[in-house]
């Protein structure tokens, strides 16, 4: 094999074309695998790495943790997509989790992306678009929906949670959370809220998993 490899390579010299070599070999159970790309430049032989890694939501999977298989049946709605909820939408997604209802009015500013977890080229954008994109780059297996909007009727919030496991408040409005609290109550879907105060410096999370359980 070296033997073939050294006859191969040196004929690129002679030949002037470029030819592209594929190494092979078995590590801790996974095939490894390189393709060598050898040149002639100007009579100089060159040879240039080109690493093979394979990109199927499988393997993408096995970074994702070991609730990924669990949480890929999960279903969460975050109200509110801003420094708080971008994020923690980026954090469960990449945790596996399998649905995720993104619902917001905002639009991602340039001052937004600081702490955002959308990036700058997608500043004019809704931050519910502006994070669905991002998303279907990182985490395939995550189906986004986005409600562009807010709403404070009782009856549209409750067909918009009726569906989820799991229901996040990241809007930082208190009297949204209650009204989001006794909706958790009376349709028995937990509720996780969370807020920024005095600049960052300041952080209240709170849980609702069920009557009993604040």
């Amino acid at each position: 094999q070296r033997h073939n490899f050294e006859r191969r390579y040196h004929s690129v010299a002679e030949s002037g074309e470029p030819r592209l070599f594929l190494i092979s070999w078995e590590r801790e159970d996974e095939q490894e695998a390189l393709v060598v790309l050898a040149e002639n430049r100007g009579g100089v032989m060159a040879a240039e790495a080109i690493e093979v890694a394979p990109i199927d939501t499988e393997y993408l999977m096995l970074r994702a943790g070991d609730d990924a298989r669990l949480l890929s049946e999960k279903r969460v709605i975050i109200f509110g997509i801003g420094a708080i909820g971008s994020n923690l939408a980026f954090r469960l997604a990449e945790s596996g989790v399998g649905k995720l209802t993104l619902v917001d009015s905002d639009t991602l500013r340039p001052g937004n992306v600081v702490r955002h977890a959308a990036s700058r080229r997608l500043v004019g954008a809704p931050k519910v678009v502006a994070v669905h994109l991002e998303l279907e780059d990182r985490t395939p297996w995550t189906v986004v929906k986005t409600i562009q909007g807010n709403t404070w009727n009782p009856d549209e919030i409750r067909k918009a949670i009726e569906d989820h496991d799991c229901v996040v408040d990241a809007t930082g409005l208190a009297s949204f959370t209650v009204q989001l609290s006794i909706l958790g109550e009376r349709t028995g879907i937990p509720l996780v809220s969370s807020a920024l105060y005095y600049g960052g410096s300041l952080t209240r999370i709170r849980r609702q998993a069920d009557p009993a359980d604040v």
